[in-house]
């Protein structure tokens, strides 16, 4: 029987991130889960071996980082996972005026949700 490929999910640690690893899971996938540092990845990877047997990894890094898709691409390569489904779920949702926002703010929500799902595509 051959293995099949990994499945990579970022903001993996909480709401449709976490669902989705599982049904990733239930269809056999090993994981690899991504989200902030501190956000329980590593109790959230010991349920799904637990409930699956399944192979998990998990790459805590922050995503508005510059280097973050990087590190995941490097840590990927470095212990040789290949990915066969790549799940770009980490984001910041609002409603808010622009007006009332910090620009730092402004940046990272576009860093995240924009510039960190090109360079994970374009990497994987």
């Amino acid at each position: 029987m051959t293995k099949k490929p990994y499945a990579l999910i970022t903001g993996a640690s909480s709401g449709l991130g976490k669902h989705l690893a599982m049904e990733c899971v239930l269809r056999g996938y090993p994981l690899i889960l991504v989200a902030l540092p501190g956000t329980g990845l590593e109790a959230l990877a010991a349920e799904m071996k637990m409930i699956s047997g399944i192979e998990v990894h998990i790459v805590e890094t922050d995503l508005t980082a510059e280097s973050g898709p990087q590190n995941i691409y490097d840590y990927c390569k470095r212990n040789k996972l290949p990915i066969g489904v790549l799940i770009n779920n980490a984001g910041i949702g609002l409603e808010s005026s622009f007006d009332t926002l910090p620009i730092s703010f402004c940046i990272n929500l576009m860093q995240l949700n924009t510039m960190a799902v090109v360079k994970m595509t374009g990497l994987f």
